[in-house]
């Protein structure tokens, strides 16, 4: 058998919800939706959590990976009518027509909800759970996903509305990418159904993940989150940063804002001690600047935490008279890391600058 990482309890979901709201970097969709999800579908004490940098032993059968996560969501539509549980059954039946033979499940992203929704996926579906997803945050596109930039395909791919309604995609016929011709009918069918689908689709088989995803992103929002917890004032936030090999960046009062309007990129200034804070964000928050001067870009961690809560805030709920504390985190990059720089940096927003990592 394989080595595993080990068994995720149900202990670990709020931490977890903590954690996925920090990486959702703004944006990814409420984390706490993922955990009422969890709180619904989690029917075990702990299911099983493969580490996907372990190869199965010679002459044991494996089965694919499956990514499982909600695209298009809005967090009040989904607050409002939550997955039954029967759109991860029939994606999974779907895949299984074609000859994918599911044996765990890949989060989407381990930032927002969806790192929770593979979870409770897994359990529902009797899965493991591999501690690993596409992004390494929350990113808007599926040509971002790790997986799509090392060049696999995400077709065939399945989306399940919340009627029921399934649409199967085998083969694109339109002579675009695979990844742009799924994003387009993501678009088409959230707009003509409740405003959210899951979708379904094969990262390759569990044995053979380590190229295609952004590995123990699971289990880094299930520490970051616990250390979060545990925060009381912004020294201690100072020092949980350091410990992170991250940065805050300092605290103050939300004294603009501007928001994202179609492609154009938003952004908001924190008037602060350590100079003027700026950070740019169309759904997510994806540069920051002090003074002018650029000290951190997307792909790494940018959050904006409450300073009474020290909770991370999205990027709807940034306004103006809002005391906030900014800090940033390194990312986490899967093995072809310059081609997820490159398809995850500022230029992928449309934004003229290379990336600035921590």
């Amino acid at each position: 058998m394989r080595t595993r990482t080990g068994r995720l309890s149900g202990k670990s979901l709020e931490p977890i919800a903590l954690g996925s709201r920090l990486l959702g970097c703004g944006g990814g969709g409420d984390s706490a939706i993922g955990l009422r999800l969890c709180e619904r579908y989690f029917c075990e004490d702990a299911i099983e959590m493969i580490d996907p940098l372990c190869r199965a032993d010679a002459g044991h059968a494996e089965g694919d990976a499956v990514a499982l996560g909600i695209v298009g969501a809005g967090t009040e539509l989904l607050s409002e009518l939550l997955p039954s549980g029967d759109e991860f059954a029939a994606a999974v039946s779907q895949l299984a027509r074609w000859g994918i033979a599911p044996a765990a499940v890949v989060p989407l992203e381990a930032g927002g909800i969806n790192g929770l929704t593979a979870v409770a996926a897994a359990s529902q579906l009797g899965l493991p759970v591999v501690d690993a997803d596409l992004a390494g945050r929350a990113l808007p596109r599926i040509d971002q996903f790790s997986s799509c930039l090392s060049g696999r395909s995400p077709l065939p791919a399945v989306l399940v509305d919340c009627f029921g309604h399934r649409i199967g995609v085998e083969t694109d016929l339109r002579g675009c990418s695979d990844a742009d011709y799924l994003e387009r009918l993501i678009r088409a069918l959230v707009r003509e159904s409740a405003g959210w689908a899951v979708l379904g689709f094969s990262v390759g088989a569990t044995g053979g993940l380590a190229e295609a995803v952004v590995p123990h992103t699971l289990t880094r929002a299930r520490d970051l989150g616990l250390g979060l917890a545990s925060v009381s004032s912004s020294s201690d936030l100072a020092l949980w940063a350091r410990t992170n090999e991250g940065t805050l960046l300092g605290h103050g009062t939300v004294s603009s804002l501007s928001r994202p309007r179609a492609q154009a990129t938003g952004c908001f200034t924190v008037e602060s001690r350590t100079g003027l804070i700026r950070i740019d964000m169309q759904n997510e928050f994806l540069l920051v600047s002090i003074d002018g001067e650029v000290v951190c870009t997307t792909p790494a961690i940018i959050g904006v935490l409450d300073v009474r809560r020290f909770t991370p805030l999205g990027a709807d709920e940034i306004a103006v008279g809002t005391e906030v504390s900014v800090l940033v985190l390194p990312a986490r990059f899967p093995r072809n890391a310059a081609g997820y720089r490159h398809g995850t940096g500022p230029h992928a927003f449309g934004i003229d600058h290379p990336p600035v990592l921590p």
